[in-house]
């Protein structure tokens, strides 16, 4: 039962002990399997009397030792589901245990975690017998005093929590800040060395967690939320510039409909109004006879403006179009954002693949694709009944059979009519925005 990431358990040796000795233990219990499973096999080839060339073929075939990798989740292993891939193998190395532990802290700022539970002012919940009941929501989830998650936390919890975060150093809503912070109520005079600690065991030279943050929390975040060969299901959103220098994170359980229209006017115009300015300054400082650095500052500061203009436009472009239901799937929510994760060029192709077959009608039965063409969605409604089910829409064109329980009969003519029930839904800036889409 999850709580917490395993290092909050560790109670007295400093980060860099707990680590090392998690370390430690796993490659002696890897040699150990290995030592024992040579063993196992001498005994077997002794057994059945198995010749030295055989034994030399099974060897070879079969070989697992210490020098070969550990498997890890690569973007295209996540694209292909590749079920032996799995995040338990590195659970107790210094990455694995440090990228757990930086992952459910953005759990915390986004509020789905409860941080109380690593300060003592929440107790962790006991483990349930086989028969009790199930609980409404999973353990070490931020909820009430009645036990339901809650979206805005009591006055007295020991950080700000937001929904929506974002990549941009200085700004309120900081990810590294917001994470920084939960370093500090959690673990107070030792949060500087906790926080070089963790950023050396996530590869950073400088001990800094910031750019791990930047570069490879979505891919971390996509390894846990993946069930090989099922679904990929990843409930934190980075959306943001081509090339990952600007990202805005929104956590999935809070999507609303306004959710892009407040990326787009209260983050990313506001942040392109502010670089823009930025770059005009430069220009002007550099003058006529600029220098190499000076040229090569303003050539990265254009860059960089481009890619926020490209995002502004995409945001204006796609908010009308998005009505995030949960109930759709992640995949199908997510698919008209697919231009918004560029960044992540697997998970972009994997999204605008499930885009094409919004398109074309394969998943009608989605709310999204109701809000999208209901013209298309309400006149299959009309002759499918598990469609109408889907849409609220069976009283209108089903009628029960008084002959049977179990059978219903298409109406002859709808409760509704259909041009009112289309005209209902039917919105302008959907298709202006489904027509600039075609053409982007």
């Amino acid at each position: 039962m999850f709580e917490l990431p395993a290092l909050l358990r560790f109670h007295g040796p400093a980060f860099a002990s707990a680590v090392s000795a998690a370390g430690d233990a796993l490659q002696a219990s890897m040699r150990a399997i290995e030592q024992n499973q040579i063993e196992l096999d001498e005994l077997c080839f002794h057994l059945y009397d198995v010749s030295d060339g055989d034994r030399q073929a099974l060897t070879t075939d079969a070989a697992v030792t210490l020098e070969s990798p550990i498997p890890t989740n690569s973007d295209d292993d996540l694209a292909a589901g590749d079920e032996e891939n799995s995040p338990a193998a590195v659970d107790l190395a210094p990455y694995g245990l440090a990228a757990s532990l930086v992952s459910w802290m953005v759990g915390v700022a986004v509020g789905r975690f409860d941080v109380r539970l690593a300060i003592g002012k929440r107790l962790c919940t006991d483990a349930t017998g086989p028969f009790a009941p199930v609980p409404v929501c999973p353990p070490g989830i931020l909820t009430s005093e009645s036990g339901l998650p809650v979206k805005v936390p009591p006055a007295d919890y020991p950080v700000d929590v937001s929904p929506i975060l974002v990549t941009d150093p200085g700004h309120s809503l900081d990810i590294t800040a917001r994470i920084r912070e939960v370093f500090e109520v959690i673990f107070g005079d030792e949060a500087d060395q906790w926080w070089g600690g963790v950023g050396f065991a996530l590869g950073a030279r400088d001990g800094e967690v910031s750019g791990w943050l930047a570069k490879s929390l979505f891919a971390h975040h996509l390894e846990i939320y993946h069930v090989p060969r099922s679904r990929q299901a990843p409930i934190l959103w980075p959306m943001g510039t081509r090339s990952g220098s600007y990202l805005v994170w929104l956590y999935a359980h809070h999507a609303s409909v306004d959710s892009l229209f407040r990326m787009l006017n209260d983050l990313v115009v506001p942040k392109l109004l502010a670089e823009e300015r930025k770059l005009t300054q430069l220009r002007q400082e550099a003058g006529v006879d600029a220098t190499a650095s000076q040229r090569k500052a303003i050539d990265a500061q254009e860059h960089f403006v481009t890619e926020l203009r490209e995002l502004r436009e995409q945001l204006e472009m796609l908010a009308p179009l998005w009505v995030p239901d949960l109930n759709d799937g992640i995949v199908v929510v997510l698919s008209p954002l697919w231009s918004l994760f560029a960044h992540n060029r697997p998970w972009s192709k994997e999204l605008k693949k499930h885009w094409v077959k919004l398109a074309q009608g394969q998943y009608d039965w989605t709310q999204i694709a109701m809000h999208l063409w209901p013209e298309r969605v309400i006149s299959k409604c009309a002759n499918d009944r598990s469609l109408a089910i889907a849409h609220r829409l069976e009283g209108v064109f089903w009628v029960a059979d008084p002959a049977s329980e179990d059978k219903w009969n298409r109406r002859e003519v709808p409760t509704t009519p259909v041009d009112e029930l289309v005209a209902q839904r039917h919105s302008p800036a959907v298709d202006a925005a489904l027509e600039r889409m075609v053409e982007w």
